[in-house]
């Protein structure tokens, strides 16, 4: 499975390094952490992810309609939004997303995430300890 993270105001250095951790850990091969979605367009080279992490802040400098940017070029590829807050939950279900995580992340609740994933695709791990 190949992972993208994008975050432009990369909360989860306020929050916690953990779940960069963890996405790693459970990805087969993870492309890296992009400040924003032009700049992962840029530097793709032929790169088509399986599934985006986008982090979205509660004060909105990235906005929710980036993902509808990313179902139209990578319509396989599954989305899992991280937020500092809940503004965007009920539209990001309205638009498919696989999971919406809100800092700050306990592991548990990640693993749910993970859970869904191996639902929906085997190439994933989910005894990695």
């Amino acid at each position: 499975m190949n992972t993208v993270f994008i975050s432009k105001e990369r909360l989860f250095e306020k929050y916690s390094f953990d779940i960069v951790f963890w996405i790693v850990k459970y990805s087969e091969k993870f492309s890296g952490i992009y400040n924003s979605y032009e700049n992962f367009l840029k530097e793709m080279d032929e790169l088509v992810p399986d599934l985006f992490y986008v982090e979205l802040s509660s004060k909105g400098e990235m906005d929710i309609n980036m993902t509808q940017l990313i179902r139209e070029q990578f319509p396989r590829s599954d989305i899992v939004i991280l937020s500092d807050g809940k503004n965007y939950a009920y539209e990001a279900f309205e638009r498919e997303i696989l999971d919406y995580l809100v800092y700050p992340i306990q592991k548990q609740r990640y693993e749910k995430t993970i859970g869904k994933l191996a639902n929906k695709n085997t190439r994933i791990n989910i005894s990695k300890e």
